[in-house]
């Protein structure tokens, strides 16, 4: 099956208050749904449950053909940034969550997508990031100090972003070179002295791990260099999907597919892997030559995770800020203070001159 051509996403739907007739947004923090005019609420009929994973293989060769996976949306691509979103039904008009373009709503299509198993609460209101932006700022050391006050923060935006996650065994059959010190005394200069060398030995064998919870995000609408840095999600708190939980913000369909997703995820595993191999290896150095990873029952999850998007405007430079939707931590850019480096580097050189001449 060409998963490629599967653009997923999810379609919001709106919910009116009993009183007056508004639309029901989700209250962050709660399990309910609040009317911003009247303050009616709603609870969300939703109950936590254990959370499973979907086997991988299985849902690959079914997914065309199993109406349980998947669903039709309609949605419609951003001609600026290339975001693709979800649009609420009987929808005339919107504009981009990620660049604030207007959408040419009439282009939308419809396509089949991979629902959604759980969703991640918001738990952090929209007012708090005025003042998680402004405490993650001033603890910039190397910020200008004026980026401080001067700083002109832009519109925020609740999304709901999707993630894959995957589960996986590993098997490594690898093969390389345990090294060995030994100490030799020679004749240097007119004395003698000790040097370590190494002797090297060829080694194979082979090392397993299983891999919980790799963590993909399957955007391409959010900053590159900062999305992949939002990773002390609580899946503890993952809730079974609602769409009531999405009312009121915007959901992003996923742009990256499911198999691709797991592709990413294998050259996250690498790192561990070759310590793994070193540690396997033993020794007092290690060569690592070739290996050959084999994953096993590979399960996933597709989730939505809760983020606040806003920006900031200093100097005529705008700068992205990501802000966790259910801890708060902050990812963001920020400018450097030239003069504070340069004042930390003529100290840096301060130093070192008076160490050297405390030496000589």
């Amino acid at each position: 099956m060409e998963e490629n051509n599967l653009e997923v996403g999810v379609e919001n739907t709106q919910y009116p208050c009993k009183k007056c007739g508004a639309f029901l947004v989700f209250a962050p923090g709660t399990h309910s749904l609040t009317c911003p005019y009247c303050a009616e609420k709603n609870e969300v009929e939703n109950e936590s449950a254990e959370i499973v994973e979907d086997d991988f293989e299985s849902i690959i060769q079914s997914i065309t053909e199993n109406d349980d996976l998947t669903t039709a949306i309609s949605q419609v691509k951003c001609n600026t940034c290339g975001a693709i979103s979800a649009l609420p039904a009987n929808t005339i008009s919107s504009d981009c969550a990620f660049c604030g373009t207007p959408l040419v709503v009439s282009q939308s299509t419809v396509k089949r997508m991979i629902k959604p198993k759980y969703v991640l609460p918001f738990q952090i209101v929209k007012g708090k990031c005025n003042e998680l932006f402004k405490g993650w700022i001033n603890g910039k050391f190397w910020a200008p100090n004026s980026v401080k006050t001067k700083a002109e923060q832009g519109k925020i935006q609740g999304l709901y972003i999707p993630y894959w996650t995957y589960d996986c065994n590993t098997d490594t059959v690898y093969s390389g070179e345990r090294g060995e010190h030994y100490t030799v005394s020679v004749e240097r200069d007119g004395k003698t002295v000790t040097e370590t060398r190494t002797n090297w030995h060829s080694t194979s064998g082979e090392v397993s791990r299983f891999f919980d919870d790799i963590l993909i995000c399957a955007s391409n609408s959010l900053p590159e260099n900062l999305k992949n840095k939002l990773d002390n999600w609580n899946f503890d708190e993952l809730m079974p999907y609602n769409e009531q939980y999405l009312s009121g913000f915007t959901t992003e369909i996923y742009q990256l597919g499911l198999p691709e997703g797991f592709e990413q995820a294998k050259n996250t595993t690498k790192t561990q892997i070759n310590a793994d191999i070193r540690e396997d290896i033993g020794g007092d150095e290690q060569r690592v030559g070739t290996y050959n990873t084999r994953f096993s029952n590979v399960t996933f999850k597709h989730i939505l995770l809760p983020i606040w998007l806003t920006s900031y405007k200093y100097n005529n430079k705008t700068y992205s800020i990501l802000v966790n939707g259910q801890t708060g931590k902050i990812e963001g850019k920020y400018p450097v203070s030239v003069w504070k480096v340069l004042i930390a580097v003529v100290l840096g050189i301060g130093i070192i001159v008076g160490l050297f001449s405390l030496m000589g």
